[in-house]
């Protein structure tokens, strides 16, 4: 079995962060995480205030209400939403969620 040195892996490591480090826009604003819910809602997180999260909320229950505002962090630590991964941001949500790839 041969054995590659560890400067092999800390090269490949910093090659594969830098790849998946793309930077995301929505409405003009850096994305920093897109939170998701089994009932059709979408957080997009474009900054934190004092700890707490700020960025758009579209509820699906009320779309009409969709807009910008600090997002109450006890609803992402429910079980029923997840974080969705990067690579799936552009292709998330509906079309009031249009976040763009910049590269």
């Amino acid at each position: 079995m041969t054995h590659l040195p560890i400067a092999f892996y800390q090269s490949v490591s910093f090659v594969v962060n830098s790849m998946s480090r793309n930077t995301y826009t929505f409405e003009g604003k850096e994305v920093e995480e897109v939170w998701e819910s089994f009932g059709g809602s979408y957080w997009v997180i474009t900054e934190y205030r004092n700890g707490e999260p700020y960025g758009f909320a579209y509820l699906r229950a009320h779309p009409q209400s969709a807009g910008w505002g600090v997002i109450n962090k006890d609803i992402v630590k429910e079980q029923k939403v997840w974080r969705v991964p990067q690579q799936n941001w552009t292709i998330t949500g509906p079309e009031e969620i249009d976040i763009q790839a910049q590269e």
